[in-house]
């Protein structure tokens, strides 16, 4: 007899479905209103409020209300998927595409996300980009547990959910040559394995008093806790060919309980992505870059205007440097602290009160990927801007040229990289998948004649083809 498939679900123990569905109920059914004042009605000076009568005006009647059967079954599962994320997520935040849940569920899925907000089982942020980016969703402080749940309709909404993941799975294949790419892709992904499950879980309960807070505890452990070998393929491919996958999310720490035997970052990848604009805005020589490329971080570690004296040494070494009103000091110094990884280290000298984990995700924020063209109200993007006055021009402009999408361009132009890297690497019948601007290499018989300093080497070509040249950190298990 075949075995009735069930899922895992994820549910509040405080939070009362019954109670949620009333409220959404009660929300959606009742009329939209607004006031007005009706004629008669005077300002009172002495109180600054308007005196006199005024109308309700009903902007839109409510809706029908819908059966709270359909609605249980919709609840159920939403709240699993948001659970689900949030805990999968560092920061505790997902977003999730309007249109992609609106397939799933229909016209209630965005008035369960307002209900959720209104009962501050969700918190849900006020700003979203139309057709670009949805609103972040957070999950409030709640007791979770999970369930074996059988219910058809359930487990139903969960396949159809991940079928309309893959779908940008299946357009990328549809393009070009990637049905091959991801093929193999998926077959290195295969072969991961958690080889000390026991290890982590009890590394994990080790440092509990360490962590932040109850979402950090519960974001580790769920990492462990729901590997799943079936479940190790590509899970989407996002607008800019960016590639998603279990090992995506996986905290750094944790990896030495898998069978990962080295992995290869880009030392302040996006940093010195934007280099490469620079260079092109610029027309910095390739004499210039292969100088700074070869000149050592300590030989001019200890002035303070690194500009300047990279603009020295250049001119010492017989290299045409360009007028400083075409190539400014800030501009020479960028492109060399970005080739060199010490964007972040240099700029937690300059913030003190912020470790290097908060640098990065500060300048993202307020400088790279923040929609805003100026540095009001913006603490961190004032000082970068001081230091770098020319580069938060050229980023400033970017952003107006690209309507506010830079990061989607820097995000593309990462992924085409690391798609060359890896057929490369896939080209030599070695078994390694990427995270975005990290190679990891398992440890498998596939990699047993693989040369480290080989794949160092095609990741160093792939980006001196775009005339860059980054230093690249090896971390092995």
């Amino acid at each position: 007899m075949r075995k009735r498939k069930t899922i895992n679900r994820a549910y509040l123990t405080d939070v009362n479905l019954d109670d949620v569905i009333s409220r959404h109920i009660e929300l959606v059914t009742s009329p939209k209103v607004h006031y007005e004042w009706v004629d008669g009605g005077k300002p009172d000076d002495r109180w600054g409020i308007r005196m006199g009568d005024f109308a309700t005006i009903v902007d839109k009647d409510g809706k029908k209300p819908p059966r709270k059967a359909i609605l249980l079954k919709k609840y159920k599962f939403l709240i699993h998927d948001i659970i689900m994320r949030c805990r999968a997520s560092k920061d505790n935040s997902v977003q999730l595409n309007y249109a992609r849940y609106t397939d799933v569920l229909g016209k209630h899925f965005g008035d369960m996300l307002h209900t959720l907000n209104d009962l501050e089982i969700i918190h849900l942020s006020n700003t979203y980009t139309m057709g670009k980016s949805s609103r972040h969703i957070s999950l409030n402080d709640w007791n979770i547990a999970f369930v074996e749940d059988g219910n058809i309709e359930v487990i139903e909404y969960v396949d159809r959910l991940k079928s309309k993941y893959l779908e940008s799975v299946k357009k990328y294949i549809s393009e070009g040559d990637n049905s091959t790419f991801i093929k193999r892709y998926n077959e290195c992904l295969s072969k991961l394995e958690l080889i000390n499950r026991t290890g982590a879980l009890e590394y994990i309960e080790g440092r509990k008093t360490s962590f932040n807070n109850q979402h950090s505890y519960n974001y580790y452990k769920s990492r462990i806790e729901d590997f799943n070998k079936g479940d190790l393929l590509v899970s989407s491919i996002d607008s800019n060919g960016r590639i998603y996958h279990y090992l995506t999310n996986l905290p750094k720490s944790l990896k030495k309980f898998f069978n990962i035997r080295w992995q290869l970052d880009i030392a302040n990848s996006h940093p010195l992505l934007f280099s490469y604009f620079l260079i092109k805005e610029y027309s910095i020589s390739k004499d210039i870059i292969l100088f700074l490329n070869l000149l050592q971080y300590n030989d001019i570690i200890e002035y303070h205007n690194k500009g300047k004296q990279l603009r020295k040494l250049l001119k010492n070494n017989g290299i045409d440097v360009q007028d400083i009103n075409t190539l400014p000091n800030d501009v020479l110094q960028y492109v060399f602290v970005t080739m060199k990884g010490r964007f972040w280290d240099d700029f937690v000298e300059v913030f003190h009160t912020l470790d290097r984990g908060e640098v990065k995700s500060t300048l993202f924020r307020e400088v790279f990927y923040s929609h805003s063209t100026t540095t009001r109200n913006r603490e961190y993007a004032k000082q970068f801007a001081q230091i770098y006055p020319n580069v938060w021009h050229s980023i400033r402009l970017m952003k107006k040229e690209s309507k506010g999408n830079l990061p989607n361009k820097m995000m593309a132009f990462e992924s085409k990289l690391f798609g060359s890297i890896l057929r490369r690497c896939y080209d030599n019948n070695w078994c390694v998948v990427s995270i975005h601007d990290a190679i990891v290499v398992l440890d498998v018989v596939e990699n047993e004649h693989l040369d480290i300093d080989e794949l160092k080497g095609i990741m160093s070509e792939e980006y001196a083809r775009c005339g860059l040249y980054p230093t690249i950190s090896i971390e092995m298990r």
